[in-house]
């Protein structure tokens, strides 16, 4: 071999950058001339795949969330397992772990979720300005709805009674019923009822709306029917009209 082709051999090998991907057990060669060019598609055929593996996770979430409503909706809380979860979802119980770090995590996850789904369904149909007796009529017929589906008010009675013995629970409820307060607050804020009033009597409003609410719920579970879904709307149009 000549000096001129010798110098650019050895320039071959100085300048080829081999790049070993482990995980995914790849070997990838590139020279300088073309290192942007085949980087920029290794990194998108990388992401391609961490893309994959985030919706199978996404996926294996909503399973185990849905699975999870029908087996303590069948069970009651204290009664479901997490095989009996998992085996609904059609995964294992060390899948499980993936997501959750224990039943109280998810059941958190899932008063969570129904917080979201209340906001978006209701901020949906709601028009600011409206009369407060239409916003609340409206409003609590939606927490009706969603609190009577997958059979939840039993199942979220008896998530209490065992938040109350435990205090890390207690402080997860505590910031859930925090979130359901901010939640009422920005609704109120929106009716001209309530425009003026101070953010401090929001808060004491917000909360005696839940605690109705909590007892109409409660009341319903024991009694069914004993109180109409218009007689807790306007017992709550009521207070209003008494504090703001």
């Amino acid at each position: 071999m000549g000096k001129r082709g010798a110098h650019q051999a050895n320039l071959g090998e100085l300048y080829t950058i081999q790049i070993v991907f482990n995980f995914y057990d790849i070997i990838l060669s590139v020279t300088v001339n073309h290192f942007l060019k085949s980087f920029g598609i290794v990194l998108r055929g990388v992401q391609l795949t961490m893309n994959k593996h985030k919706i199978k996770k996404e996926i294996s979430f909503q399973k185990f969330m849905e699975a999870s409503l029908k087996v303590f909706a069948e069970k009651g809380y204290e009664k479901a397992s997490l095989d009996d979860i998992a085996r609904e979802a059609g995964y294992t119980k060390g899948a499980f772990y993936i997501h959750f770090s224990s039943k109280e995590e998810l059941f958190l996850k899932l008063m969570k979720s129904r917080l979201e789904v209340f906001k978006q369904q209701f901020l949906e149909s709601f028009t600011p300005g409206e009369n407060i007796e239409d916003t609340v009529r409206a409003g609590v017929a939606l927490f009706v709805h969603l609190t009577k589906k997958d059979n939840w008010a039993p199942l979220y009675f008896e998530f209490c009674v065992n938040a109350i013995r435990n205090d890390s629970i207690k402080k997860h409820m505590a910031d859930h019923y925090q979130d359901w307060i901010e939640t009422i607050i920005f609704i109120l804020k929106q009716s001209k009822e309530c425009k003026s009033c101070k953010d401090d009597v929001l808060k004491q409003l917000a909360a005696t709306i839940i605690a109705l609410l909590d007892g109409y719920h409660l009341q319903e579970s024991i009694s069914p029917n004993s109180m109409s879904q218009d007689t807790i709307s306007k017992s709550i149009v009521n207070v209003i009209h008494s504090i703001c």
